[in-house]
């Protein structure tokens, strides 16, 4: 699978997304003209990102930029790009979202995921893990400062895993708000502490269940409106996939919610996002087939960008 990574410290040690290093047992790294063999050292399932050491030191570690605030601010986003190594791209920071990654604008490709986003002295502000938007113009950076606690767990435990549910929701507002009837709960959990009746006014719509997940298990349906977790009001789908990710798998949550006009009450026991994944994506998991999968990524991006030339071009001839 195709890749970008950055190296961290004189010793080897060297990040890059989980997803590239997983799945495989061979681990190679290029670094100018040469490649240099890697192992695993840990895995941080929580960010995405994996530790790897090199079998011999090579390179200059990056210097990060301990300061949180970036909004507005141009950046440089460097990674691998069709091939081509340290391919930069000009664009701005926008600011921190609610789930704590960093939200910036540049053009870049699946390829350049764990490389790097540069302020213009060459600093690291934060390490690139994803693209979201229509045609991927919007990327997501995991802020430099937050890296030194990542390795140093990873140095001393292994690999971080992350908590999972299974459940894919989205942001409602309820106005004016509807008062419902409390009804027996699903799972013989206790809701004594529901008062009679309860107003809701925001909270998060199901939109899919994942077959045999967690949140499958414990009864939860398309529909359903989620309003309360641990007794605390959900209203951000952002916030609450952060709050499951970085919850221990084993730990117990009590969900409130809302089905066809009544209040129901379940305790769910949150699994393992890693092990979910396994399940999900073994059959497709060969070296072979994840290859191909960032490949076609890779040409599934030069198309809209085609497309957007062609407009271009298009709106030119008038």
């Amino acid at each position: 699978m195709i890749s970008t990574g950055l190296i961290i410290d004189t010793s080897g040690l060297f990040i890059a997304p989980a997803e590239a290093v997983s799945k495989f047992s061979n681990i190679s790294i290029r670094l100018d003209d040469k490649s240099v063999s890697a192992r695993v050292v840990g895995i941080d399932y929580q960010n995405g990102i994996a530790l790897l050491k090199m079998n011999k030191p090579y390179g200059r570690p990056i210097q990060v930029k301990t300061q949180t605030g970036c909004a507005g601010q141009m950046i440089l986003a460097i990674g691998n790009s069709y091939g081509v190594r340290a391919a930069s791209a000009l664009g701005i920071c926008a600011g921190y979202r609610p789930d704590g990654m960093m939200q910036f604008s540049a053009s870049f490709t699946p390829s350049s995921h764990g490389g790097g986003l540069f302020s213009m002295n060459g600093k690291l502000l934060g390490v690139i893990t994803a693209q979201i938007g229509d045609r991927s113009e919007v990327g997501l950076a995991i802020p430099a400062y937050k890296i030194p606690e990542i390795v140093s767990y990873l140095k001393e435990n292994g690999n971080r895993y992350a908590g999972y549910l299974g459940l894919q929701t989205r942001e409602i507002e309820i106005s004016p708000p509807i008062v419902v009837q409390m009804m027996p709960n699903m799972q013989q959990s206790t809701i004594a502490s529901l008062k009679n009746r309860i107003e809701i006014s925001h909270g998060l719509i199901v939109e899919k269940v994942a077959m045999h997940s967690p949140a499958y298990l414990a009864g939860f349906k398309k529909g359903d409106l989620l309003f309360q977790a641990n007794k605390f009001s959900i209203d951000n789908p952002q916030a609450f996939a952060t709050f499951i990710q970085k919850t221990e798998p084993g730990t117990t949550i009590g969900f409130d919610f809302l089905r066809h006009n009544a209040i129901y009450s379940v305790d769910v026991k949150v699994g393992t996002l890693e092990k979910a994944h396994a399940q999900t994506k073994s059959p497709h998991g060969t070296q072979s087939d994840l290859l191909a999968d960032s490949i076609l990524k890779e040409i599934q991006f030069l198309k809209e960008q085609i497309k957007g030339l062609e407009s271009t071009v298009k709106q030119l001839r008038r």
